[in-house]
């Protein structure tokens, strides 16, 4: 499986590096800084994004477990919720 990766991978073109074209015509390399920006952001919000689920799940789950575990207490299967 490794080895066809590898074969594979070998027969891809080769990437260019990031080269742009000036107005006047040099080539300069490197990306603009608003893309590397936008890039930044927006791997920002992916981050924050998989914080937030995971903080609701834990949340999720530990009010749960406590459920289960208050329920196992008084001896039955799993209580309602009372509302107020």
């Amino acid at each position: 499986m490794c080895g066809s990766a590898l074969v594979l991978a070998s027969s891809l073109p080769k990437e260019q590096n990031a080269q742009t074209t000036d107005a006047a015509g040099a080539i300069q390399r490197g990306f603009p800084a608003m893309k590397v920006i936008v890039i930044l952001l927006f791997s920002l919000v992916g981050i924050a994004g998989s914080y937030g689920v995971a903080w609701f799940g834990i949340r999720v789950n530990t009010f749960a477990n406590s459920r289960t575990a208050f329920a196992s207490l008084t001896g039955k299967p799993y209580p309602t919720m009372r509302s107020r």
